[in-house]
């Protein structure tokens, strides 16, 4: 009985500290995975144009346009609505939970949690550690007439959660910018082999994901999907598997459109 009792113990436990390594990973945006050009190694031409274009995309978004947000996890599903033309605190609103109109106490607790996570720049997509775009190392692997395909190595720095940077440091993949213009179009990293993040918690499988739009020919670049799912077991006995993702639609220019900066010369192949 004692033996059971601890096995059950250490396996809530390990949930809690899944619960809150997965907590980490679930915050959707994209300021936090930038950082200042001065602050960056030396980048291809095209990718520093393009993490440029992402940057500038996100405060545009924010500033010039309104869109509906879909938020699902394993909890259920949300749907926003944001608008720059409203006042400061009242920029979001909650259309749906799990396909229901939300009641007034739900409804002002999600517009809070909104409102918090813009301010913090966690609006739209996924930040697991400060800066680390900026720090990876990018090497172009495919070319074809429209595109370039660089292999990303993360390199995550010091700053940002423990448990996140574990991560990144087990992670690879590949960003994908249009030859013309540098425009980012997918960011993809995943696992190759299983790891262990913390003690405790062994994830088999990591799937991290961004889609890419243009808004329209002089607008912003902007992330319309961003995805990630994470497999694995906790004290080698609980099996877990969860995931975020978030869409964008139905954007709308409410403010001027600034003309995006044109893209430094060349191929971006240096």
């Amino acid at each position: 009985m004692r033996v059971k009792a601890r096995s059950k113990t250490r396996i809530v436990a390990g949930s809690r500290l899944l619960g809150r390594y997965l907590g980490a990973l679930s915050i959707l945006a994209l300021p936090g995975l930038l950082l200042p050009l001065s602050a960056a190694a030396a980048l291809p031409r095209g990718v520093a144009t393009a993490l440029k274009r992402m940057d500038r995309g996100q405060a545009d978004l924010a500033r010039a346009w309104s869109y509906r947000k879909l938020l699902v996890t394993s909890k259920g599903s949300e749907t926003l609505t944001y608008d720059p033309r409203r006042a400061p605190g009242k920029r979001w609103r909650i259309a749906q939970v799990n396909g229901k109109p939300p009641g007034a106490a739900e409804r002002k607790r999600l517009v809070r949690q909104a409102e918090t996570a813009a301010k913090a720049g966690r609006a739209a997509g996924l930040v697991l550690a400060p800066g680390w775009l900026r720090r990876s190392r990018y090497r172009l692997v495919e070319q074809t007439p429209r595109r370039l395909v660089y292999r990303i190595i993360p390199q995550v720095g010091t700053r940002g959660k423990i448990m996140t940077r574990n991560l990144l440091r087990h992670l690879s993949g590949r960003l994908v910018i249009t030859r013309v213009g540098y425009w980012p179009v997918e960011l993809v990293l995943g696992n190759s082999v299983p790891f262990s993040p913390r003690f405790g918690v062994r994830v088999t499988g990591v799937s991290f994901k961004i889609h890419f739009v243009r808004l329209a020919p002089a607008g912003p670049v902007v992330m319309a999907k961003t995805s990630i799912e994470v497999q694995g077991k906790v004290f080698w006995v609980k099996s877990f598997a969860a995931g975020t993702r978030v869409a964008l639609s139905d954007f709308r220019p409410v403010a001027p459109v600034v003309a995006a900066p044109p893209a430094a010369t060349g191929h971006g192949t240096s």
